[in-house]
């Protein structure tokens, strides 16, 4: 594992061959494929990433299928936890929700990507939208706020 920063914490990972991690990251119960890049303070909790995807510095993933060559820009939280609350009380149990990234998705910085979301094959996120909802194959989700424009890719 030469390609690994030695600041890099392991919690019962794995990582495929070819894969860089620079320093400071977190990988946690997550298998993460060959050829990867993974930048600078980069956490990872039960994600599993796949071939050829990148996950830029200060990005959080936890609770994610990742697809293979996918762009993940600095500073996204793609996190598939919530806790379920009313106007009353607000539990603090973890209520895991997974999240899907299809194959070749480009995320924008500093994006949010909800828990449940699924993001399409080929498919765009532009630079700090908050996604809420499942995001087609080959398709754009743009705006913050939000002005729903979501349109497909030729």
């Amino acid at each position: 594992m030469d390609n690994i920063d030695l600041t890099v914490k392991f919690f019962e990972s794995g990582v495929g061959e070819g894969t860089d991690i620079r320093e400071y990251c977190t990988i946690r119960n997550s298998l993460i494929g060959s050829n990867c890049k993974v930048y600078e303070r980069v956490s990872i909790k039960k994600a599993t990433i796949g071939s050829g995807s990148d996950i830029n510095a200060g990005s959080y993933v936890e609770n994610a299928e990742i697809g293979e060559r996918v762009m993940i820009a600095p500073n996204c939280i793609i996190v598939g936890v919530t806790h379920e609350f009313s106007r009353d009380v607000i539990n603090h149990d973890d209520v895991f929700v997974r999240i899907i990234i299809g194959d070749g998705a480009w995320i924008g910085a500093g994006s949010i990507i909800m828990p449940g979301v699924t993001i399409g094959k080929n498919s765009v996120v532009g630079a700090g939208a908050i996604v809420k909802c499942d995001v087609p194959d080959n398709h754009r989700y743009v705006g913050t706020p939000l002005q729903f424009r979501l349109d497909s890719i030729s």
